[in-house]
């Protein structure tokens, strides 16, 4: 999930990019059209290793089974896209920021389980 404020901007931007059919997204164009609205919003940019992390992280989240593929392009180049035309990550019952708080609380009660086992350890 985001960690940080502009991750769900950045998995929106991803999301359009994703669905569109009628563009061949390089990870290079995708780094420069997140980059772009980045610095127009936030006033900040990403590295190359943060966008396939968040790539990475889209397809290994379980709340997502996002389907991305990539695709052959020139040589070693491929293009992103979502394999189902009609996915969408925003079609989850629950918005990013829901998502977000449910992780969050079930850390913290991760956390109070801790204590608790070393409570009644002593």
């Amino acid at each position: 999930m985001p960690t940080n404020s502009n991750a769900s901007l950045r998995y929106r931007i991803l999301d359009r990019c994703f669905s569109d059919t009628h563009h061949k997204y390089t990870i290079d164009v995708l780094l420069d059209i997140i980059n772009d609205k980045l610095e127009d919003k936030e006033g900040c940019s990403i590295s190359i290793r943060q966008l396939r992390k968040d790539i990475q992280d889209m397809r290994d989240r379980l709340m997502y089974n996002v389907p991305i593929t990539a695709n052959p392009l020139d040589g070693r180049k491929c293009y992103y896209r979502y394999s189902d035309p009609d996915f969408s990550i925003f079609n989850n019952k629950l918005s990013l920021e829901e998502i977000e708080n449910l992780r969050v609380t079930i850390e913290m009660l991760g956390k109070y389980r801790e204590i608790q086992a070393n409570v009644n350890s002593k």
